[in-house]
């Protein structure tokens, strides 16, 4: 008896990947659980994280003001879920301005804080350099007339393209 093994059963989850951090700075993020095995995966959404000290007004206040371009949209910059957001991204994409995009369909706490934070009732909302520049309209209206290109000079940010309206 000494020399028998018992078999284990091979595990039905043996390949399942960790979970994955996809943004977190200061205490705020998403953490998505993977699913699946043989390299599939699928995510689900687990719950936002954040430090029960921080405010959404403190967390969204840091992420203006460490960050030279932050857009607040409706989506990602990969995947804009609705018009508004997705002219801006392309707008910013043209100009070829780095940005932080910040998903506000996936906590209600920061729909409505950066709503409350700017005064301004609509999504998307673009800042630089810690001011908030405005919502889709402004910002089609600013690149149409070179503003906005002059307002990205003028403030020091980088860009990677030569800008046309």
């Amino acid at each position: 008896m000494a020399g028998l093994r018992a078999k284990r059963a091979p595990e039905a989850h043996a390949c399942q990947l960790p979970a994955i951090l996809l943004w977190m700075h200061n205490g705020l993020g998403y953490i998505y659980e993977s699913v699946g095995f043989n390299g599939l995966l699928a995510a689900r959404k687990i719950v936002p994280q954040k430090d029960a000290d921080m405010s959404i007004e403190q967390f969204i206040d840091n992420e203006v003001k460490s960050n030279d371009v932050v857009l607040f949209m409706k989506g990602t910059p990969q995947f804009p879920q609705c018009g508004f957001s997705g002219q801006v991204v392309q707008i910013l994409d043209h100009v070829g301005v780095g940005y932080k995009g910040l998903n506000v369909l996936e906590s209600a706490d920061l729909r409505n804080g950066i709503k409350t934070y700017s005064n301004w009732p609509t999504i998307p909302q673009l800042y630089v350099k810690g001011e908030f520049v405005g919502g889709c309209d402004i910002i089609r209206e600013m690149f149409q007339a070179g503003e906005l290109q002059q307002l990205l000079a003028d403030k020091g940010v980088t860009v990677n393209a030569a800008a046309s309206a």
